[in-house]
């Protein structure tokens, strides 16, 4: 029988595929866990659940969305994102929505994989090439993104790497259909289809058609998407349009030069790779372009929260082979490849368990276990439920409904008459729950209900109420 010793001898790529293995197994646990804990919402995750759900059934993908005045409409209104609808024969096999979350922590484990692969072709040390993949994967952006809901920004790495990897080995028949399929997560990804074809250009002068090919498509998509297809389907300009003129040019220069929680992403992102990506000439019009699309934009993307930084976290890993490559390549600067590895992983873990305090710890946090039995509670209120009929309820508790005929919380609820109207207004909830409303307006909306002869109530516990509409025939 084989030691340890002999096995890593024999098998050197063994101790990569365990932490890729680990870590996609630890998403998963985290993901699936604030799941039951409730701290997945409606607004994202279950529109997304929603389309996918409707389409795995044949029908058309339509969501309650706030941004549709009618308050539904077929997703694509909102965003032009139908490569979405690849993940639903997953509901084919399954009618649980956590189905959705395992794909998309399984997606990041799959895009580590390809990245590896990309590593060995350029780099002979599988010290440099771990410590990439730890980068990659410990990347804090790359933590945030597994823990919010679900994004297609998430899903995207896989494409990503592929369509890198098929430009490396000419393959481009597959290289235009990861292009297609990346497109086709989002019409903002456009931008990242420029840079990928500003890549092909400074990549290989043989590869100066591809790259033109690549940002024509790009520019082309992007034109089409937001100029026709999402105004036609939406009947209205495209809802997340930047702004134009003299106030569109002052809030990109602020986005840019302003230096306050901007140049912190900034650093904390090049510092997980050992800034090897800001050495690395071809990427690095892509890399760009993420960071000053969000810097220009609304706060909540200026930070390393939320899901906006996958997509740069593969593009910095790609980078980081490239530039490894060159180094070990190097009289000069080869002997320096290990301890600078060694040092990467070192910053990475460092960001990770102590400075930046990593989501994913979670996975070994004996608290975070405890909480889903605390809150067992609701999840046994939300089994006594009915579900036929138009359901308005809460952004946490939405995510159990989306299958069903679902509205959020709406103090004009008259308008639209639900069916049943579901409240947990236990003290203490995240105010995202309460979302488009607060907790105090959800106290209130409880006062009218109180009032209103048209609904009857039903407690399930101290703060938690089912109001039930009294049909007409009831009422007379």
């Amino acid at each position: 029988m084989k030691s340890v010793k002999d096995l890593l001898k024999s098998k050197p790529d063994l101790p990569i595929f365990a932490f890729i293995a680990i870590y996609t197994l630890a998403a998963v646990v985290v993901s699936v866990l604030r799941y039951w804990q409730f701290e997945t919402h409606y607004f994202d995750f279950g529109i997304f659940d929603k389309a996918i759900w409707e389409a795995s059934r044949l029908h058309a993908p339509v969501v309650y969305h706030m941004n549709f005045e009618s308050g539904k409409n077929i997703i694509l209104a909102d965003h032009f994102n139908p490569s979405i609808f690849i993940l639903s024969p997953l509901y084919w096999l399954t009618e649980r929505r956590e189905v959705l979350l395992v794909a998309k922590a399984v997606s990041v484990g799959i895009s580590a994989v390809i990245g590896f692969f990309i590593a060995r072709s350029l780099i002979k040390s599988r010290i440099a090439i771990f410590a990439i993949i730890v980068s990659y994967l410990g990347f804090i952006g790359m933590q945030n993104a597994l823990i919010t809901d679900f994004h297609e920004a998430t899903i995207a790495t896989v494409p990503i790497m592929l369509l890198v990897w098929a430009a490396m080995k000419g393959k481009w028949k597959t290289f235009y259909l990861c292009l297609f399929i990346i497109l086709g997560f989002k019409e903002t990804f456009a931008g990242l289809g420029v840079g990928i074809g500003l890549f092909l250009i400074l990549l290989k002068r043989e590869y100066l058609k591809h790259g033109i090919l690549t940002i024509g498509i790009s520019l082309v998509w992007a034109y089409l998407a937001t100029s026709i297809i999402i105004p036609q389907l939406s009947g209205r300009p495209y809802f997340y349009a930047p702004l134009n003129g003299p106030e569109g040019v002052k809030l990109m220069l602020e986005g840019i030069f302003q230096l306050d929680v901007r140049a912190k992403t900034l650093f904390y992102s090049f510092a997980t790779f050992g800034f090897l990506p800001a050495f690395y000439l071809p990427l690095l019009p892509a890399i760009s372009e993420n960071l000053i699309s969000r810097f220009i934009s609304d706060p909540p993307r200026w930070t390393l929260a939320f899901h906006y930084s996958a997509p740069l976290s593969a593009l910095m890993f790609l980078s980081s082979a490239f530039i490894f490559q060159k180094i070990e390549k190097s009289k000069k600067f080869k002997k320096i490849l290990i301890p600078y590895s060694l040092f990467i992983i070192s910053v990475v873990f460092f960001m990770h368990q102590f400075y930046l305090r990593g989501p994913l710890g979670l996975a070994y946090n004996s608290a975070f276990y405890s909480q889903t039995q605390n809150i067992k509670y609701i999840g046994d209120f939300l089994k006594k439920l009915p579900r036929n009929g138009l359901i308005m309820t809460q952004n946490d508790l939405g995510v159990m409904f989306s299958h069903e005929d679902l509205m959020l919380l709406d103090k004009n609820y008259t308008d639209r008459k639900p069916n049943h109207i579901i409240l947990n207004l236990t003290p203490g909830q995240n105010p995202n729950n309460f979302f488009p409303l607060s907790q105090s307006d959800a106290l209130e909306l409880k006062k009218i209900l109180l009032y209103d002869k048209n609904y009857r109530l039903t407690k399930f516990g101290d703060e938690l109420y089912l109001f039930t509409r009294i049909d007409d025939k009831t009422q007379r």
